[in-house]
């Protein structure tokens, strides 16, 4: 079966609801390194029965390349890569694959933009290539969280500063060669479906005046945030703060009609690539959180797909030793695909 989708409304319609295969093919080290078993085709099988319709694969590649200049990627990972990519496909899902835990190889600084280009390019360039007759349930997504590492501007830009307004713009640079060396490999990549992300992936950066969206003469491109908001409930796992509030659903609520006036009503779809809410012992909580969350990107036609790292103490949802989602998981399991309706 091929599919092709008129729009990418259309494909995120197609989509629905994701979850990542997070901790896996992008731990550094190796798939089983940061403790997750290999993936196989059964846990995807799983996840599909479960509702999910996008598998998002996040992939670190530069463990798995020759060095700088050339980056050739392992012929043995890629083959992995693209194993791990055909069970999502096998099963009709969308597939998300990116370049995710490659913080020292794209900087958006003075010293790193231009080894940055050079690597965008040829990871690009190599994986483009590998997947050019898939067809548009594949997704090429640019970069994960790009940020200035180990710098006091890493997850916060303060734009009265020269260093953050040069990172914005390097970004810029970064996102619009990724479409263009994509677009460039021929094949089915003229109009495959991409996604570009912000600094950091905040979707408040996306919402600078600073950000540039690419061009693309396709015009199939699609705006990629992450969201664990809001961060003390969600993502701080040294808060205490286990309750959904009133003042949460503003926060939550401001995000997505922000996105909603700079993308969705400008005709430019998003999807929340990265999304969840810890297991604080508070299912209550985050059964609300999850339905609310995706119930107000719903409205707004914007896709999320729940961040699985496995371990149940945090974000994990699915037990892949066992092949079921964990008990702990069930009220936000439930949140999740109550938001749809």
């Amino acid at each position: 079966m091929e599919r092709k989708f008129s729009s990418s409304k259309e494909l995120l319609q197609f989509m629905k609801l994701g979850w990542n295969l997070g901790n896996t093919l992008d731990a550094p080290m190796g798939e089983t390194s940061w403790h997750n078993p290999v993936t196989t085709k059964e846990m995807i099988d799983e996840i599909k029965k479960a509702g999910f319709n996008v598998l998002r694969v996040p992939v670190s590649w530069h463990c798995h390349t020759s060095e700088y200049p050339d980056y050739i990627i392992e012929k043995d990972f890629l083959d992995r890569v693209q194993e791990v990519v055909d069970y999502g496909i096998d099963n009709d899902m969308a597939v998300i694959i990116n370049i995710h835990h490659d913080d020292r190889r794209v900087l958006p600084t003075d010293e790193g933009h231009e080894e940055s280009r050079i690597y965008i390019k040829a990871i690009w360039s190599q994986v483009a290539e590998r997947f050019g007759d898939y067809d548009e349930r594949l997704v090429f997504e640019s970069l994960n969280e790009p940020r200035m590492i180990r710098t006091p501007y890493e997850w916060h830009l303060d734009m009265r500063q020269e260093q953050s307004q040069k990172a914005v713009e390097y970004l810029n640079q970064f996102s619009q060669l990724f479409v263009d060396t994509v677009r460039a490999s021929g094949k089915k990549n003229a109009e495959r479906y991409l996604m570009v992300s912000p600094y950091a992936a905040n979707p408040m950066y996306a919402c600078f005046d600073a950000y540039r969206f690419p061009a693309d003469p396709s015009k199939r491109l699609i705006q990629s945030v992450h969201s664990y908001s809001p961060y003390n409930l969600c993502l701080n796992g040294k808060s205490e703060i286990a309750k959904f509030t009133e003042k949460d659903r503003i926060e939550v609520r401001r995000i997505m009609e922000r996105l909603d006036a700079r993308f969705c009503s400008q005709g430019i779809d998003v999807i929340i690539g990265e999304m969840g809410i810890l297991n604080k012992n508070n299912p209550e909580a985050r059964y609300e959180w999850a339905k609310y969350f995706v119930g107000e990107a719903e409205k707004r036609g914007i896709v999320c797909v729940w961040w699985d790292n496995h371990n149940d103490r945090s974000f994990g949802i699915f037990n892949r030793y066992t092949c079921k989602f964990h008990e702990s998981a069930q009220s936000v399991l439930k949140g999740l695909f109550d938001g749809l309706e």
